[in-house]
C-alpha cells in the first residue's frame, strides 16, 4: 500500500464516529431442533411383572414405542376378567432396585466427598370362565377409562366376531391372528381391549398386536418412549401368562419378566437359562426396608466427617429408590389376604385419574400429586400385607424368546431353584440388566455407628417393658410405673420423625351432580371429598362463565392442596379464550410442569380457532420461557404464514418474542418451506426516505439460513446500508444490532467477507462491502444513500477504487 493511500486510510477511520464495545443480545438465530416424527414401533426391552399365588394373579406391563401416536392399543387376552389399575411409570426401575438395591457410596479420596447415587367397587366376577354362546357376537362385560387409556373387557363369541367388534370401536384388528384368537375363544377366556385416549382415529394401520398411527397429528399426541404403566389383577386355577400376540411384533423379543410367586420358579416353555437371578423373600423384604448398602472408597466408616455422617440416613432411604415396587408386591399380597381383586386406594386413583384426564392433566408429576394425596390410604395397605413377602420368591428371568415357542402357547412356570454359584449381581445385576461393574472399597449393610437409627423401636421396647410391670404391680407402684408409660409414649412421640402431613379422601364414589355454577363452585370448595372436589372444578371447567372463572381463580391461590390448585389452574387453561389470558397461565408451567400438557393443548387449539384472539407474539413468547411447552405446540404453531412471523421478527414489543420469530423462520427452512430468505430480504430492504429502521421498537433478530450467494451479499448490503444512515441519524444501538447480525459465521461465509474481529465503524463496513462486492457495487450503494456527492464518501470511493486499481 503507497504512503498517500495509507494516510487518507487514517484520516478517515480518526474521524469515524466512536461505538461503544458492548453489543447488544441479538444476531442470527439458529432454528428450533423438533424430533422427526417417524412411525410407530415398538422399541426397548419388554418388561412384565408377574405375581401369583393362591388363585390370583397380576400382571404389570407397560409396553414401549417410539413415533407420533395418534391412537394405539393392545388386546390382551385374560381367562377371566380382571381388575384393571395404573402403576407408577417408574415401577420397572423400582423392582429392579428391590432385587439389586443401589448403593450410596462415599468416596474419601481428596476432593471426591459426594455421594452418588370411598368403599371398593366390586368386580363383577362369576366364573374362571366367559363363554358367548352366539359365535357371531361380542359381549362388553366392562367399560371403564384408566389414565390415558380407554379399557373394555369382551367375552366374544369368535375371532371374526372380536374384529368386527374392534373395527367398529376404533381398534384395529391385526391380520394373522385369528387362529391365536380363536384359541382363546375355545378356551373360554376374555380379552381385553385397551386403546389410547388421544385425538381421534383416522386411517391407522398398525402393526400386528398394536394400534397403527396416523402420522398427521397434533402436537400433545406425542409420545416417544414407553407410555403408561398397566396393571392387571384376576382370578385363574393355573399360573399362566398370555403372551401369545406378542410373537406377531416384528423385531427381537427380548423380555425381562419379574416373576413374585410364593416359590423359585422358571418359564417352563423355556431353557433354564433365561433364568438370571432368584432373590428370597426374606431378602426382598429387607431390600425394601432396611437403609441401603452403603460403601466407602478410600477409607473406612470411622473416616466419615460428621457433615457427610449426617445425610446418609436421608441418602440411604430405599423408599425412593424401591418404594413403588414395594407398593406393587404388598397391593398383591393384599388382594390375596382380603380375597379381593380391587382395592380402595386403587379405585380412588383411577377416580383422580379421570378427573385429570378431564383437565388435560397427565404425566409424572400428575402421579406424584396423586400418590401424596392416597400415601395415608396406601400406606395402610401397604403395612397390612408387606410382611407376607417373606414367604414369596422373586425370580428374574431375561432373554430374547423364541418367537415360534411365544406364538405356540402362553408362559407357563414350573418350579425350579437356580444354582447359588450362578445367582450373584456379579453375574447379572437387575438395575444394570447384566453383570454389576467392579467397585473398590468395602459395603456394609447396616446403620453407621454413632447416627441415631430407629429411636422409637427402644421407646415401644420401653413402654412394652412398662405396660407389663404395671400389670404385676400392687395399685401403689402403679401410679409410679404409669409415669413410666407415660415417659415412654411421650419419648416415642418426640423421637419418631415427623410425617408429611396426608390429605384425607373420603366418600371416593359421591359424584359431582350438581348443575348450577353456585352449586359447582361450592362443591369445589367444600365437597365431600377431593375426588368429588376435583369432579366439580372438571364441571366448572366445562360450563365456564365468569362467575366460574372467578372461583377458579381465588382456587387457584388459596392455601389449599397441591392437587386442587393445580387442577383450578387447568380449568382456567381451558377457559383461556385468548392469547394473553394463556400467555399469564403458561407462565405458571415454569413452577408446576404438570400444566404444560394442558396449556400447550389450549394454545393449539386456539392456533386452530380461526374466531380466536390469539396474538403470535404472546403465543412465541410464552413458548420462549419453557421448552417442554415449545416443543408441544411449535409443530401446530408452525403452520402459521410467513409473514406472521416476519411481523413478530421485527415489530414485537418483547425481545423474547422476536428471537422466537426468528427461530421459527429458521426453523421452517429445516421443514422445506420456500421463499424465506426472499421475505426477510424484502422486510429488510433499505429506504433512504425511512422515518426509523424497520426493526424499529426493539432487538434485531434474524434466521440463520442457508443463504446463496446472491442472498447473502443483498443481505449484508441492505445491513450495511441501514448501518451508515443510522450512524448519519446517531442510531447507535441499532448499529450494534447491525453488526450482531453481520458478525454471523454464515452470512459472512456466503456472502464472502471476512468475519470482523472487533466491533467496525460504517466506514470500515464500507471497505468490507467495496471488497467483497466491488467498487462499482459501492458507488451504487452511496448513491441510494444519497451520499455519492458528500465530500467524505466521494474520497472514499476514490480511494477503494484506487487500492482496487493497484491491486
Amino acid at each position: 500500500m503507497n504512503r498517500t493511500l495509507t494516510t487518507i486510510m487514517a484520516w478517515l477511520v480518526a474521524f469515524a464516529p466512536t461505538l461503544p464495545a458492548l453489543a447488544d443480545p441479538c444476531g442470527m438465530v439458529p432454528p428450533i431442533y423438533l424430533g422427526q416424527g417417524r412411525p410407530i414401533e415398538r422399541i426397548g426391552v419388554q418388561k412384565t411383572y408377574v405375581f401369583y399365588k393362591d388363585g390370583i394373579e397380576s400382571i404389570v406391563i407397560r409396553p414401549g414405542f417410539a413415533g407420533k401416536v395418534d391412537e394405539f392399543g393392545m388386546l390382551i387376552p385374560f381367562p377371566s376378567p380382571p381388575a384393571i389399575r395404573k402403576v407408577a411409570d417408574d415401577v420397572f426401575p423400582h423392582i429392579a432396585a428391590a432385587v439389586d438395591p443401589p448403593e450410596v457410596v462415599v468416596d474419601l479420596h481428596p476432593g471426591l466427598m459426594f455421594g452418588h447415587p370411598s368403599g371398593v367397587l366390586a368386580v363383577r366376577e362369576s366364573s374362571l370362565h366367559y363363554r358367548c354362546k352366539d359365535a357371531e357376537q361380542v359381549r362388553v362385560i366392562r367399560e371403564e377409562a384408566v389414565g390415558m387409556y380407554a379399557v373394555a373387557v369382551l367375552e366374544a363369541g369368535s375371532a371374526q366376531a372380536l374384529k368386527v367388534w374392534m373395527d367398529d370401536h376404533g381398534f384395529r384388528y391385526p391380520d394373522g391372528m385369528d387362529r391365536v384368537c380363536e384359541d382363546y375363544v375355545e378356551q373360554g377366556w376374555c380379552f381385553v381391549a385397551v386403546k389410547a385416549r388421544v385425538g381421534q382415529k383416522a386411517g391407522a394401520d398398525p402393526r400386528p398386536g398394536m394400534q397403527g398411527v396416523d402420522t398427521d397429528l397434533p402436537a400433545d399426541a406425542r409420545f416417544d418412549g414407553h407410555v403408561q404403566a398397566m396393571g392387571f389383577r384376576f382370578r385363574t386355577e393355573e399360573f399362566v401368562v398370555p403372551m401369545r400376540l406378542s410373537a406377531f411384533n416384528a423385531g427381537e423379543l427380548r423380555n425381562i419378566v419379574y416373576i413374585l410367586s410364593d416359590g423359585p420358579k422358571r418359564i417352563a416353555n423355556l431353557s433354564e437359562g433365561f433364568v438370571v437371578r432368584q432373590v428370597p423373600g426374606s431378602q426382598l423384604y429387607r431390600n425394601l426396608t432396611d437403609p441401603l448398602p452403603l460403601r466407602v472408597l478410600g477409607g473406612s466408616i470411622a473416616s466419615i466427617p460428621d457433615w457427610r455422617r449426617n445425610g446418609l440416613p436421608q441418602e440411604r432411604n430405599p423408599i425412593p429408590h424401591n418404594g413403588i415396587a414395594r407398593d406393587v408386591f404388598a397391593s398383591d399380597l393384599l388382594a390375596v389376604r382380603s380375597g379381593r381383586l380391587e382395592h380402595r386406594f386403587e379405585e380412588m386413583e383411577k377416580q383422580l385419574l379421570d378427573v385429570g384426564e378431564r383437565l388435560g392433566l397427565r404425566g409424572p408429576e400428575l402421579d406424584a400429586l396423586h400418590r401424596e394425596a392416597l400415601a395415608a390410604e396406601r400406606e395402610r395397605a401397604v403395612q397390612t400385607a408387606l410382611g407376607d413377602l417373606i414367604q414369596m420368591t422373586l425370580t428374574v428371568v431375561d432373554g430374547d424368546f423364541p418367537r415360534d415357542v411365544i406364538a405356540a402357547d402362553n408362559l407357563k412356570f414350573s418350579a425350579y431353584t437356580m444354582p447359588a454359584p450362578l445367582n450373584a449381581p456379579q453375574r447379572y445385576d437387575a438395575k444394570h440388566e447384566g453383570p454389576a461393574p467392579a467397585l473398590g472399597g468395602f459395603v456394609t449393610q447396616g446403620a453407621v455407628s454413632g447416627a441415631r437409627t430407629l429411636p422409637w423401636l427402644f421407646a415401644i421396647a420401653a413402654g412394652a417393658y412398662a405396660i407389663c410391670l404395671v400389670r404385676r404391680a400392687s395399685a401403689g407402684r402403679r401410679r409410679v410405673l404409669a409415669t413410666v408409660v407415660s415417659t415412654a409414649v411421650l419419648g416415642l412421640i418426640v423421637l419418631t420423625p415427623p410425617q408429611a402431613a396426608q390429605t384425607p379422601v373420603r366418600d371416593t364414589h359421591s359424584g359431582c351432580k350438581a348443575t348450577d355454577v353456585i352449586q359447582l363452585l361450592a362443591q369445589a370448595r367444600e365437597g365431600t371429598s377431593l375426588i368429588a372436589r376435583g369432579r366439580a372444578i372438571a364441571s366448572l371447567a366445562e360450563r365456564g362463565g365468569e362467575a366460574a372463572e372467578r372461583g377458579l381463580r381465588a382456587l387457584q391461590d388459596a392455601r389449599d392442596t397441591a392437587l386442587v390448585r393445580i387442577w383450578a389452574s387447568a380449568a382456567l387453561v381451558r377457559l383461556a379464550d385468548s392469547s394473553s389470558e394463556l400467555a399469564v397461565l403458561s407462565a405458571r408451567t415454569a413452577s408446576d410442569p404438570v400444566l404444560v400438557r394442558p396449556v400447550a393443548s389450549r394454545w393449539l387449539a386456539l392456533l386452530r380457532d380461526s374466531n380466536a384472539e390469539v396474538a403470535l407474539a404472546d403465543v412465541l413468547e410464552a413458548l420462549g420461557s419453557s421448552y417442554p411447552l415449545q416443543q408441544r405446540v411449535l409443530p401446530g404453531l408452525l403452520e402459521r404464514p410467513t409473514a406472521e412471523f416476519l411481523d413478530v421478527m421485527v415489530g414485537a414489543d418483547a425481545q423474547n418474542a422476536r428471537n422466537q420469530a426468528a427461530a421459527c423462520i429458521a426453523t421452517l427452512q429445516t421443514q422445506g418451506r420456500e421463499g424465506l430468505a426472499a421475505a426477510v430480504l424484502a422486510r429488510l430492504k433499505f429506504d433512504a426516505e425511512a422515518k426509523n429502521v424497520p426493526w424499529s421498537g426493539g432487538p434485531l433478530f434474524l434466521p440463520s439460513l442457508p443463504w446463496t450467494k446472491e442472498e447473502g451479499r443483498a443481505l449484508a448490503r441492505a445491513l450495511i446500508s441501514w448501518h451508515v444512515w443510522c450512524e448519519r441519524n446517531g442510531l447507535h444501538p441499532e448499529q450494534l444490532q447491525i453488526h450482531n447480525n453481520l458478525n454471523s459465521w454464515a452470512l459472512a461465509n456466503a456472502a464472502g467477507y471476512p468475519m470482523p474481529s472487533r466491533v467496525l465503524d460504517s466506514t470500515s463496513w464500507l471497505f468490507v462491502f467495496a471488497d467483497m462486492a466491488g467498487a462499482v457495487e459501492l458507488g451504487a450503494m452511496l448513491a441510494e444513500l444519497g451520499l455519492d456527492e458528500k465530500p467524505l464518501y466521494k474520497v472514499l470511493l476514490e480511494l477503494i477504487t484506487l487500492r482496487q486499481e493497484t491491486k
